[in-house]
């Protein structure tokens, strides 16, 4: 795969759909990593907030066959394992979470994000997959609003290494879009699953909007919603909503979580800087 540096652009996802509109992607995939966004998009076509010191890169990868609607959840274990690392490296318990569908999460903070598109050229399919991580850029380079509810690597005792810790992705990254097991991507994303003791308002595709409890994830993939009429499972919503209970300090409090592995695409492979 090629990957391109760029200092700045307005986001590396509308990039590569402009390159494939215009002409063909290379056919071994091409990623764009970006030092700063100035129009980074979330879900739903929210404004993705890209400061220096984060990761952001949306990576155009060949798809040769049917994509498993899991490739979201395989894409988002990789990041939690390797977010682990860094964790582990500065002696902390805390352990990286998965909001389903598409939300990394630290101590009830969110700490990045996927966001899945599919490009289909005359003779290739492309899986854009992009990439938001807090990782060096501190809360406080975020707007008011984004901060209270956000966290960053960068208050680590060993923050992560960004080129170390980009360059181990993009090794991983298509390894895991390529894996055709999404039972073993819903079983671990099942045991790195957010699940907030609470009810919590999720609002459906349609717009309308109900309380209930994430309960887990169905075979499939799917979240399995608990509601006062009963349990089923969700497929597509517009957004799972959280309010943050604990404080950045938090972060840095144990939050009584047992280590995990790390899977053999990562395992030892230095994403932090070492301790001095």
């Amino acid at each position: 795969m090629r990957i391109e540096r760029l200092p700045t652009i307005d986001s590396t996802t509308l990039e590569l759909q402009r390159r494939a509109q215009a002409g063909p992607l290379p056919a071994d995939g091409l990623t764009l990593w970006a030092d700063t966004q100035t129009g980074g998009i979330g879900r739903l076509g929210r404004r993705w907030f890209s400061p220096l010191g984060g990761l952001w890169l949306t990576s155009a990868i060949p798809a040769s066959r049917p994509v498993s609607a899991c490739v979201s959840l395989a894409v988002a274990v990789l990041l939690a394992d390797l977010i682990d690392q860094v964790l582990v490296t500065s002696h902390r318990p805390e352990r990286c979470r998965i909001k389903w569908p598409n939300d990394l999460m630290l101590a009830d903070r969110k700490l990045g994000g996927i966001l899945i598109h599919t490009v289909r050229q005359p003779t290739a399919a492309f899986l854009l997959v992009g990439i938001g991580v807090n990782l060096q850029n501190p809360s406080a380079s975020l707007p008011p609003d984004v901060a209270a509810r956000a966290c960053s690597l960068a208050y680590m005792p060993c923050p992560a290494d960004l080129d170390r810790f980009g360059y181990a992705l993009l090794a991983a990254l298509p390894r895991a879009v390529a894996r055709d097991d999404s039972a073993e991507s819903v079983s671990a994303a099942r045991q790195r699953r957010w699940r907030p003791d609470r009810d919590v308002p999720i609002t459906l595709p349609d717009g309308t909007e109900q309380h209930g409890r994430m309960l887990d994830l169905c075979d499939d993939g799917a979240l399995l919603g608990c509601f006062p009429e009963g349990t089923r499972p969700l497929h597509s919503v517009q957004e799972v909503q959280w309010c943050p209970l604990q404080s950045m300090s938090s972060v840095r409090r144990s939050c009584g979580m047992s280590p995990t592995r790390f899977p053999p695409a990562v395992a030892g492979f230095p994403v932090a800087c070492s301790r001095r």
